[in-house]
């Protein structure tokens, strides 16, 4: 503990947002990802008024986000807290929100052990936040077991969950529990795909059943992934 409030640092923290308060006369600048699009502006004399006031927000938000941390370590009952502010870093930029008129993206908490944290596309469609609820309603169902593992999950409600010795056999059974529901659905599975397993989304497509809008995995064969690369081109292929 004392090492800890050794380290926490007050005099940079004031420097940021004297800066920060001082916008109209002074440029501060937070995050290294601006500092080539600044140094450009820098060079053709175009710091106008408003982007000093966009980097101000964007420097008194990193101060918050700091101190957020440091009263989380130092706070050890969340729930009797008087004010709570809850740090996040941003993670997804969402294709959109609930409904597509909406923007949205995905923020996630420090050091947190969400799947979702590794969630990394592959191939196809970016998430919407529907897809994103999907998936995580999904990863909950899945988790729950230590045998290999499937879940069709569509509007946030499991409409396929199942168990199998293989990928191949809980895919299978959880798309036939059922398969009307299942069109336009997500898996998830908590084993790994192979070209099997790959085989059952075809087979799904050719049969005239329909398609799903993504598939999530902790890992996808290099084959199973060329298999499914060409069953449907927008179809969502991710791993966590």
């Amino acid at each position: 503990m004392e090492d800890a409030i050794e380290n926490i640092d007050i005099g940079g923290p004031v420097m940021v947002r004297s800066a920060a308060k001082n916008f109209k006369s002074v440029l501060i600048i937070v995050d290294p990802n601006d500092y080539g699009r600044i140094e450009e502006l820098l060079k053709t004399n175009r710091i106008d008024l408003k982007i000093r006031q966009n980097m101000a927000a964007k420097a008194f938000a990193h101060t918050a986000f700091y101190d957020s941390q440091i009263g989380k370590f130092l706070r050890k009952d969340a729930i009797s807290a008087l004010e709570l502010t809850i740090p996040g870093r941003r993670t997804i930029d969402l294709r959109y929100g609930e409904n597509p008129h909406q923007a949205a993206t995905f923020y996630l908490t420090p050091n947190t052990n969400s799947p979702l944290a590794k969630l990394k596309k592959m191939t196809g469609r970016d998430l919407s936040l529907i897809n994103l609820t999907d998936i995580n309603a999904g990863l909950e169902s899945v988790k729950l077991f230590k045998e290999i593992s499937a879940a069709v999950i569509k509007h946030n409600t499991p409409c396929g969950l199942a168990l199998g010795k293989t990928s191949r056999e809980a895919l299978e059974r959880a798309i036939e529990a059922d398969p009307e529901s299942a069109f336009g659905g997500v898996i998830v599975l908590n084993n790994p795909i192979d070209i099997n397993a790959a085989h059952v989304l075809s087979a799904f497509k050719k049969a005239g059943r329909g398609n799903f809008d993504i598939i999530a995995a902790p890992k996808i064969n290099s084959s199973a992934f060329e298999y499914l690369k060409d069953i449907r081109e927008s179809m969502g292929i991710y791993v966590f």
